[in-house]
């Protein structure tokens, strides 16, 4: 099985995570969370990383949750322990974190990119609150905590 979430560190202290489920635009699982979440505390402990970037492999940065995570969920068959950081926690990391939004970067992905320090978002990019069209803003995803409510 591929990495989740690449980890590249330059001899200039950047960290480069980079979400690698291309296949799904990356897709959020609980699995990639956990990682992303886990390399950003090494990130953190570790002297030689300055600054953390965040991206996504191919087209998209992160296309929001996984469906088939998500119907998992409906059905009852999700089985995964969750992690118990929220989708807030890179704001408890003490080191700043950039995101650079390559492409489709939708519902809890946009979450995980508005969350960053600082987002850098390439001209062809295109985000969207996919959550909002099921209902409105949801608190579970961690939006109230980023946007102005």
């Amino acid at each position: 099985m591929a990495e989740l979430v690449l980890s590249t560190l330059d001899d200039q202290g950047v960290l480069t995570l980079t979400f690698n489920r291309p296949e799904t635009l990356n897709a959020w699982t609980g699995a990639l969370g956990r990682r992303y979440f886990d390399l950003l505390a090494e990130a953190e402990a570790n002297p030689g990383v300055r600054v953390v970037v965040v991206t996504g492999a191919g087209k998209g940065f992160c296309s929001g949750a996984d469906f088939k995570t998500l119907s998992a969920i409906q059905s009852g068959a999700y089985d995964e322990v969750p992690d118990p950081r929220p989708n807030t926690y890179p704001t408890t990391v003490r080191k700043p974190i950039i995101a650079a939004v390559n492409g489709a970067c939708a519902g809890l992905g946009m979450v995980h990119a508005l969350v960053c320090d600082l987002v850098f978002t390439a001209e062809e990019a295109k985000w969207t609150t996919a959550f909002a069209r099921r209902g409105g803003w949801s608190p579970s995803t961690g939006c109230r905590g980023c946007c102005p409510g």
